[in-house]
């Protein structure tokens, strides 16, 4: 098994905080696909820059899955997708293996 790391928004691009419902189905989703998930006791603040050069800032949780396997990679990418769409985000920061990437 390789963990995966996974920053997910406190609050959308108009400063508007999700609420604990909203997290609650995330990690609801995380524990279908992985069976489960541990969210590491900080936040990490953050920021980047689009291709069309729009800076955006964030306060995130840092959520940590086991993966069984590198054949679990659909698992992961349907995660991030779901993520995208539930936090309405251009793309989320993931970690594994030593490796990033904004997906």
């Amino acid at each position: 098994m390789f963990e995966v790391q996974m920053l997910i928004p406190l609050a959308d691009n108009d400063g508007e905080v999700f609420t604990a419902e909203h997290h609650a189905a995330f990690e609801e989703a995380i524990v279908d696909a992985f069976g489960g998930f541990t969210r590491l006791p900080s936040t990490a603040v953050g920021g980047w820059k689009n291709a069309a050069g729009v800076m955006f800032s964030d306060i995130t949780r840092v959520y940590a899955v086991a993966v069984v396997s590198l054949t679990d990679g659909d698992k992961l990418g349907g995660l991030v997708r779901f993520a995208k769409a539930f936090y309405l985000q251009e793309a989320i920061f993931i970690r594994y293996l030593g490796i990033i990437e904004i997906l």
